[in-house]
């Protein structure tokens, strides 16, 4: 019989390695915003046969390339060192989290519901998050910009709630990407004013007059999730 570990490390699904990445992406996003949130060690694994562990700093996407900056910490974890790689994310292979089961409930997309020792996201918790992530995405494009949930189409269940703040997140990094481009960026800053986020059949994204709305299956395990990469994309054709 497979020990409690075991059975944890059973429920991860298999993911693309760039999904894997963006996931750990948004961890650290929500790091640096405040939140209790684990930033896992990595160990990638390149398509030349290199290798280098360490955590991921930062994710972009330009030009159909998405770059990620990793800080290489070296060979003994509590003396980090101050060094940094720039990746091109299509060179990476494959990835090891280091640790793996402390990070179950983020990476198992719904079948690990709860962080080890932690209490679920409540609607207070989300509603707050969502306040930080209007604040943000208001600063970049320079125009008062709210994020809402529509709670009426969102059930209490934990794997719903938990879909929601990965969401909000995916949205948030993907409208960072878009700013980019300074051609959508001005068209978004003229025209958007309200992001609601709502329950779904699977994934999808619309607009009408100031207001874009973002559907996910939060009640389905994991199909309310969505790759920051296909986030943006679905963005750019909606304002492009």
């Amino acid at each position: 019989m497979p020990g409690e570990m075991e059975r944890t490390l059973l429920k991860l699904p298999a993911r693309p390695v760039q999904f894997i990445v963006e996931t750990i992406y948004d961890m650290r996003q929500r790091f640096t915003s405040g939140e209790d949130v684990e930033v896992p060690l990595t160990t990638l694994y390149m398509k030349n046969g290199h290798s280098v562990t360490g955590r991921v700093l930062d994710l972009t996407t330009e030009k159909k390339q998405q770059s990620l900056l990793f800080h290489v910490t070296g060979p003994d974890p509590r003396n980090p060192l101050l060094d940094v790689l720039y990746i091109d994310l299509s060179s990476v292979e494959g990835i090891v989290v280091h640790n793996a089961g402390s990070v179950a409930h983020v990476l198992s997309f719904g079948n690990v519901v709860l962080q080890p020792g932690k209490e679920p996201p409540t609607k207070a918790d989300l509603k707050r998050r969502a306040e930080k992530y209007s604040q943000e995405i208001s600063s970049l494009y320079g125009v008062k910009i709210t994020y809402s949930l529509v709670w009426e189409d969102i059930t209490d269940e934990q794997e719903a709630l938990l879909a929601v703040g990965e969401l909000m997140g995916r949205t948030t990094a993907a409208l960072s990407d878009v700013a980019l481009n300074p051609i959508l960026r001005e068209e978004i800053g003229r025209v958007l004013r309200a992001v609601f986020f709502t329950d779904g059949d699977a994934f999808g994204v619309s607009k009408q007059d100031f207001t874009m709305t973002i559907r996910g299956g939060f009640g389905k395990r994991g199909s309310g999730l969505v790759t920051r990469d296909a986030m943006r994309k679905a963005i750019s054709e909606l304002f492009d």
